[in-house]
């Protein structure tokens, strides 16, 4: 948890503890799913948070988005990856495979928010 504030991720992928074969962890005495649960769920409230502070820095920014298609969450605004490989969901007009300049308005943990901006 200490090495996660530390160095703010901008992503990560946590699982519950599992031994794993050839791995040291296979010595070790396994814990209960309980406490795997409640670590993990630690962990991901910390990352969450971190996420949002970090995603929120990008508000008001202008970037260019690789144009992958329509949003999965939202049919009218178009879907994209910053070079950073940030997900922006935007409005405006777009094409897949282009690339689009967006002004980032909001953002949550998991994605910038933006209108697309004429060049």
């Amino acid at each position: 948890m200490s090495l996660l504030e530390e160095v703010g991720f901008d992503t990560v992928y946590s699982f519950t503890y599992s031994p794993r074969p050839g791995t040291r962890a296979l010595e070790l005495e396994d814990l209960p799913v309980e406490l795997k649960i409640e670590r993990l769920e630690r962990l991901q409230a910390m990352q969450k948070r971190i996420q949002e502070e970090r995603n929120s820095r990008w508000v008001g920014r202008l970037t260019e988005v690789l144009v992958e298609g329509r949003s999965k969450r939202n049919e009218a605004k178009w879907g994209g990856r910053t070079p950073e490989y940030r997900i922006v969901n935007f409005s405006g007009g777009a094409r897949p495979g282009e690339l689009q300049r967006v002004r980032i308005t909001s953002s949550t943990a998991f994605s910038l928010l933006g209108e697309s901006v004429l060049s």
